[in-house]
């Protein structure tokens, strides 16, 4: 799932290494996905035009959050989406509802990108940069499409909550 993500993302997202930073990457949206206490599950998209939308606010409203269950979406800027939890208390991630896969129908026809292994690659990344600052060159430069944006402190296995985000790019105009 990994291997085939990475090459259609090649011709989709900016080298940036952040590209869910939308003002850096206006083309680019925010998708967060989020469980708290091994559910709770909550998803927002935001982008440079039309600001933050949440799609269950507090919680309600996700009437599939559980293991497998595969919840749709629609957002006025990047379509018709989809956010499916794996695994419950995934290897490296903690307790609780993990390891999520986001789909989006305009990129790829709903290619599951693989949220926890791309969050994952972005860490080490970061990880690298921290302790071999000197010799960063070392460090694969991605790009990086999706990361972890719990409290940087806290290793995302010892959270209560979890929190992901990615780019997805805004759906082209009809």
């Amino acid at each position: 799932m990994l291997a085939t993500y990475l090459e259609a993302a090649k011709e989709s997202y900016p080298t940036s290494l952040t590209p869910w930073d939308f003002n850096e990457n206006p083309d680019m949206c925010s998708v967060k996905m989020e469980t708290k206490d091994g559910g709770h599950c909550k998803a927002t998209v935001e982008c440079h035009e039309g600001g933050r939308l949440e799609y269950n606010p507090k919680g309600e409203g996700w009437n599939v959050c559980f293991v497998g269950g595969r919840q749709y979406f629609n957002d006025p800027r990047i379509g018709d989406f989809s956010i499916t939890f794996t695994e419950k208390d995934g290897h490296n991630q903690g307790e609780g509802l993990t390891t999520p896969v986001l789909q989006v129908k305009q990129f790829k026809d709903w290619l599951a990108i693989p949220v926890n292994s791309l969050a994952a690659k972005y860490a080490k990344y970061s990880t690298c940069l921290m302790y071999q600052n000197v010799r960063a060159r070392s460090c694969i430069p991605g790009p990086y499409s999706c990361h972890y944006t719990h409290n940087s402190v806290v290793d995302v296995s010892h959270s209560r909550r979890k929190e992901w985000e990615c780019a997805i790019p805004m759906a082209p105009s009809t």
